[in-house]
């Protein structure tokens, strides 16, 4: 069904890029490049480079490329690794990353309820025409815009809460919060989205339940005063 392609133009992809940064990106790609051999040597920047290379699985974890996302075990790693020496440049990056994350799955989530709502009047004209031919076929018109205003409803949903927490988080920075703090609000952001997340797919599923079992009441009643 058509409708359904409303999903991928509804502006809820999984994109870092929903909130611009205040200052320019640092381009840091060299630093996934670092390697080194210490054996028979005590130079102190290659004793440093090696450090960097041996703390962990995702230690070059590049999340200054915003072409790139994160997934949610990356993050983890980030946080972990994140020093009070981190630049202001950096932790924005970062929650840009974490606005991605955040939102992962979400496009899955819009496209089974898209998938509900077309069962939902595959059944309705399959009783129309197999049992109540009477009832007058369903206005694609009012489905479309039914599926935009809960598409907007959720675009809306979501984008003033990545603006809230954004700004929030930016304020957090500048205050001159500590890491642990940052990380805080991070997972708190990251749990909450979650449940919002669930809250939208579950509440429009139940505007477009209830739409159904209305429209069906009405022919209902209208084939009932001719029997």
């Amino acid at each position: 069904m058509d409708m359904i392609e409303s999903v991928e133009h509804s502006g809820l992809s999984n994109t870092s890029e929903d909130v611009e940064l205040e200052n320019g990106l640092e381009e840091n790609n060299n630093n996934n490049n670092i390697s080194c051999d210490l054996e028979g040597s005590n130079s102190e920047d290659e004793v440093k480079y090696n450090d960097v290379t041996t703390e962990g699985k995702y230690n070059n974890i590049n999340y200054n490329d915003l072409s790139k996302q994160l997934t949610l075990e990356e993050l983890h790693s980030v946080l972990d690794d994140l020093e009070k020496s981190t630049t202001k440049e950096d932790l924005y990056n970062i929650w840009n990353q974490v606005l991605g994350i955040a939102k992962d799955g979400f496009d899955g989530m819009l496209t089974e309820l898209s998938y509900y709502v077309e069962e939902y009047l595959h059944e309705y004209e399959y009783e129309r025409y197999h049992y109540f031919g009477g009832r007058k076929p369903v206005s694609m018109k009012n489905v479309r815009e039914t599926w935009y205003k809960s598409m907007h409803d959720i675009g809306e949903a979501l984008s003033s809460t990545d603006v809230k927490n954004t700004l929030d988080f930016y304020s957090f920075v500048k205050s001159g919060a500590s890491i642990d703090e940052m990380k805080n609000f991070i997972y708190e952001f990251i749990k909450y989205y979650d449940t919002l997340k669930n809250d939208l797919f579950n509440t429009h599923k139940k505007i477009f339940t209830e739409w159904m079992k209305e429209l069906q009441g009405l022919e209902k009643k209208k084939t009932s005063k001719y029997i």
